[in-house]
Parts: C-alpha cells; structure tokens; sequence
C-alpha cells in the first residue's frame, strides 16, 4: 500500500468512528474500533518505511550520479588538487557500486543493470585518458625551463587554477560558477610561496608560463561531451549522412584548422603553433590551375514560345 493511500486510510477510520460515536445506536456489538485503528496505522507504518527506503535509494542514487560527474576530472572540485588516475578510478568504481546496489535493492531490470555495466566496462579508457593528461601537462612544463619547485608549482597550482577557471564557465548554477572561481583563486595564491620566483619572472617568461598553464588545462576533453571538438561537431552537423567520404572529411579538417576563426580573428592552427597562418583562399587560389574551357560543341537550339 502506497504511503498516501495508507494515511487516507487511517484518516478515514478516524472520520468512521467519530460519525458512529456521534450517533445513536440500537442493541448489538459495536464495531471494533481500536482493532480497525490499529490495523491501518500498521499499515500505515510499513507503507511510510517503504517510502522512506525507497526514498533513500533515490537520493543515494543520485548522490552516486552526480559524483560521476563531479569526480570525472583531472582536477579534485573540492580542494582544488590534481588527481592521480588511479585515484579517480577509484573514485568513479565507488560510484558505480552505489548504483549497481540500488539497482539490485530496488528491483530493475536488466536494462539499467546493462547500463551500469556499459559505464564500468569505460572506466579503462577513462583512465588512459587522465594518464595522458597528467603525462603531458608535465611534459609541458618541463620545457618551460623552470627549476624543479618552481615547475611543481606551475602543476600543481597554476594548471588547476586554469582548469577550475575553464569549466567555471559551464557550470550550471550561479553559485557553482562563483565557487569554481573562488578555488581557482586559492590555487593560483597557493603558488606564491610554493615558488616565490613566479613574481619575479620577466613578463614575456610569465606569460609563456600562464599560457602553458591554460593549454595543459584544456588538454582534457570529457568524452561524455556530444559536440566536444570537431569529431562532434560534424557528428552534430551532418548526423543525417549515412557516410562522409574521406575527401570530404579532409576538406572540413583543413576549414575547420586553417579557415574558421575565433572572434579575435585567430584560427585553430595560430592557437596550436602560435605562428600566423597565410591566407586560405589566397594560398588555394595561387596554386588552382586554370580552369578549363567549355568544351566545343552544337549549343542548344533555341526554345520558341507559341
């Protein structure tokens, strides 16, 4: 029995034996009432501890939902620390196991069991993917030069602040954005006593070090993501294609890296090289030969209007 129906039930005994009570009543046994009083509010108490497991579940459930989410990053969103991949996966399989005890708890089918499963078999790749990031997000410093604390400093403090920076923007709730920001502050004024050498960098060397910071920041791209990158872009825009040929494909790449611009007026190749690109248009248009001529022959007789 449902809880609302349980209390309507009680509720209607209640409202029965105050309308019996207050009338008259001739000879014989009056009803028992205390037994039927008694019954529904058992009843009542085992549809309320239903309501209440069921509710629970559905909160753990979502709890471990949003810890997938929360928890696939390179980057801790509590404190602000880089993760280890190892850590993560640990992370991520805790709450695959929260969801994979509801699911049994509550009775699913082996659709959302099937589910659960598909997630936990991607965890592999998950961790490739967080390995990656960390292994060239060091690289990346290294070449910067930089003495050991100080290179520490820039990964363990910078990166993440560029990081937190990056996905404040997306964050769904003005609140959410605004302690992203906050954390990403912490972790940049977390850098000044790691390495105090960061202050005094020349400003051309210290820009080379925050944009390093910011590209090692967006080395990680959630595959979760639809429309992340080019590959989901043309999966957005030309869904309804059965096949892209490889031409075509090719086409779109060199567009997409040498032709299509940001507001600033830069395109994907000067962010990725820093180098200023020639000219599309003008780089094909100097080197497409000559168009051929029509070939000869009759030209179409004339239409003539009746």
């Amino acid at each position: 029995m449902a809880a609302g129906e349980a209390a309507a039930a009680v509720a209607a005994v209640r409202e029965q034996k105050a309308a019996y009570e207050a009338t008259s009543h001739g000879p014989g046994r009056p009803p028992n009432w205390d037994v039927r009083t008694l019954d529904v509010e058992e009843a009542k108490i085992a549809a309320d501890l239903v309501h209440e497991q069921a509710h629970n579940r559905r909160e753990r459930y979502r709890v471990a939902n949003r810890g997938l989410g929360a928890d696939y990053h390179p980057v801790d969103l509590k404190t602000g620390v880089p993760v280890t991949a190892d850590a993560a996966i640990e992370r991520l399989e805790a709450h695959l196991t929260d969801t994979e005890e509801v699911a049994e708890q509550a009775g699913l089918g082996q659709r959302a069991k099937a589910s659960i499963a598909k997630a936990r078999r991607v965890l592999p790749g998950i961790k490739k993917t967080i390995s990656f990031v960390i292994d060239q997000t060091r690289a990346a410093v290294a070449n910067l030069g930089l003495v050991e604390h100080v290179a520490e400093a820039v990964t363990q403090c910078l990166v993440p602040a560029a990081y937190l920076e990056r996905i404040a923007n997306r964050a769904p709730t003005v609140l959410d954005r605004d302690r992203l920001r906050a954390l990403a502050q912490e972790r940049r004024d977390a850098a000044a006593p790691a390495a105090p050498e960061l202050a005094v960098l020349a400003p051309d060397a210290r820009a080379m070090v925050d944009a390093t910071a910011a590209e090692c920041a967006n080395l990680f791209q959630r595959s979760s993501s639809c429309v992340e990158g080019r590959n989901g872009q043309l999966s957005l825009r030309h869904h309804h294609l059965h096949s892209i040929s490889s031409e075509r494909l090719e086409a779109f790449t060199v567009m997409h890296n040498h032709f299509t611009k940001r507001a600033d007026g830069s395109t994907a190749a000067e962010r990725f090289t820093g180098v200023p690109q020639r000219d599309l248009f003008e780089y094909v248009r100097a080197r497409a030969p000559e168009l051929a001529r029509p070939r000869p022959g009759a030209r179409a007789a004339p239409v003539t209007l009746h």
